[in-house]
């Protein structure tokens, strides 16, 4: 497990913690900090460190003072500077006074009034403080758990397109083993490169993201001297006709409508940009190089993986409209 699939399994069972009222504020408060540490997500610790710590005096600590309704009397300076522990402890102290406190006494004698009088206003004044603390904590519960959803929506996400970018390359790599094999070796150390920062590996990535375009069409629709036909139009798919080939597979499969417009679309840009910069090095650098690397093995992945299902789904789809133009 790395850390971010570990980050995402302290988000899911503090989110159930909280949702479920299964542990205390405090202990929260701890497993936030272990994902925040994961992530080192810096922002996140440093407020998670003054609910672990106290709250400090100067303008950070002030503020969030103000954030989690701490203030007593803001302008004498007076409220709730201590650790979400010590608040819940202050608490529950309260609670216990409250209670041992609220049942039947039998008072007598000259002073039973003041005694009573005493009495309710002790119980009044601590359950002031054990609302105050209440409000405080939840404020704090409030603030770790939207942490914990943004942490979770986001690795779930970032999970969701990891495992897609690895199915798209298990498909590419699999499929091309055999006939693009100078160009499947190169890109492990391209990719640390481009990781890396290094400028160099650009102009060598892009040509091996074209080899590895070339080669897949060379795979899934082999150069052919007659034109393909796609309804009235006649598709070139000789041995230069990349993208003429991959769009003929694409019809081949079954795949039409919006699908394949994007697909088409999509393959063509990334044909057109990585080729550019094939040519002309120097337009693009290395952050676009990532994506363009990424982007091209994910394309891949897809036209890669079409098959039979592909073709069945849309000539269901158009008996389908043809049944509901009949009636």
């Amino acid at each position: 497990m790395n850390r971010h699939e570990e980050a995402l399994a302290h988000a899911d069972e503090l989110l159930a913690d909280i949702e479920l009222s299964r542990t205390s504020t405090a202990k929260h408060v701890l497993k936030a900090m272990r994902v925040a540490r994961l992530l080192n997500d810096a922002g996140a610790q440093r407020w998670l460190g003054y609910e672990l710590d106290g709250v400090p005096s100067g303008p950070d600590g002030q503020a969030w003072m103000t954030t989690t309704k701490r203030w007593a009397d803001k302008d004498a300076g007076e409220g709730y500077w201590g650790s979400s522990a010590s608040l819940e402890a202050a608490r529950d102290n309260a609670r216990s006074i409250i209670k041992a406190h609220s049942g039947s006494v039998s008072l007598s004698g000259d002073y039973v009034t003041i005694a009573m009088r005493e009495r309710s206003g002790t119980i009044a004044r601590t359950a002031s403080t054990a609302n105050a603390l209440d409000r405080v904590l939840s404020s704090v519960e409030s603030h770790v758990y939207r942490f914990a959803a943004d942490v979770h929506a986001e690795l779930t996400y970032s999970q969701v397109q990891a495992n897609l970018f690895e199915a798209s390359r298990e498909a590419v790599d699999a499929t091309l083993a055999s006939m693009a094999g100078d160009a499947l070796k190169s890109i492990a150390s391209i990719s640390e490169r481009l990781n890396s920062g290094d400028e160099s590996a650009v102009s060598q990535a892009m040509t091996t993201c074209r080899q590895l375009i070339d080669a897949v069409a060379d795979h899934v629709f082999p150069p052919a001297k007659e034109p393909y036909k796609i309804g009235e139009q006649d598709l070139d798919v000789t041995a230069n006709r990349v993208l003429n080939r991959l769009q003929a597979h694409l019809h081949e499969s079954g795949v039409t409508g919006g699908r394949a417009t994007r697909l088409r679309r999509t393959l063509g840009d990334l044909y057109d940009r990585v080729s550019a910069s094939v040519h002309r090095p120097g337009g693009v650098d290395v952050h676009e190089a990532r994506y363009l690397f990424l982007a091209v093995y994910t394309a891949l992945g897809e036209v890669l993986t079409l098959g039979p299902d592909d073709r069945s789904k849309t000539e269901s789809r158009a008996g389908d409209a043809i049944a509901s133009d009949d009636r």
